[in-house]
């Protein structure tokens, strides 16, 4: 087993990972809705008003009957058990092949 070393505690690793779960996923759909429809322009977004949470969950996607479906269907695929590549960790995992044949 391979031992990582960082130049941090633990604590602070946990902190960034968590800090960018929660933060990079809003402001990326913030970027695309501004783009799209405000033209790069954050005064008329609308974001910088008093009621920018209630704009906020407006512009957030919503899965749709379709995506739902789409995504049951990719429960039953067939395909045989393929194993990946070994990781530094020696954690070896095994993926479903269900794409085209090469």
């Amino acid at each position: 087993m391979v031992e990582s070393k960082t130049v941090h505690s633990p604590l602070v690793t946990y902190a960034s990972m968590l800090s960018l779960l929660t933060f990079c996923p809003p402001f990326v759909i913030i970027m695309v809705y501004n783009g799209t429809c405000w033209w790069l322009s954050f005064q008329n977004l609308g974001l910088l008003e008093t009621k920018w949470a209630a704009k906020f969950i407006d512009i957030w996607p919503r899965p749709t009957v379709m995506a739902n479906f789409e995504a049951a269907l990719q429960l039953p695929l067939p395909g045989k058990k393929v194993e990946g590549p070994i990781s530094p960790a020696g954690y070896r995992p095994v993926y479903k092949a269900n794409g085209m044949a090469t």
